[in-house]
């Protein structure tokens, strides 16, 4: 079977509503002619059109669904700029208490020697 084209779901509508119209002239006409009955000729057009509503709702909910991936996509992006900026709070905090460690531990290593320097 060969390989069908994507067509995009604004063009299935319009194509849709072509073949809604196009049913409603030539039914008319088949069943004035007596080719056609009039309880089938309604069925038919409202098969096309339940295609068409189908089809807008589709396109609705990909437009939702759109929207939704968007505003997720906004948030993930919120979420990150916030985990970034902790991290650097919390790499930072843990810079200045590593800091403070290290003056501490020199303070002590200077006091311990300064007696020792005192008795020399």
């Amino acid at each position: 079977m060969p390989e069908m084209p994507d067509i995009a779901i604004a063009q299935q509508i319009e194509a849709a509503d072509r073949e809604i119209r196009m049913r409603q002239r030539v039914y008319a006409r088949r069943v004035a002619q007596g080719q056609m009955n009039q309880a089938e000729a309604d069925h038919e057009i409202a098969c096309m059109t339940a295609i068409a509503r189908t089809l807008r709702e589709v396109r609705k909910d990909r437009a939702g669904q759109l929207q939704l991936d968007l505003a997720e996509k906004s948030r993930i992006r919120q979420l990150e700029a916030v985990m970034t900026e902790s991290a650097g709070v919390i790499l930072a905090t843990a810079l200045g208490a590593q800091d403070s460690v290290l003056r501490n531990v020199a303070r002590r290593l200077r006091e311990a020697a300064a007696p020792e320097a005192r008795d020399a």
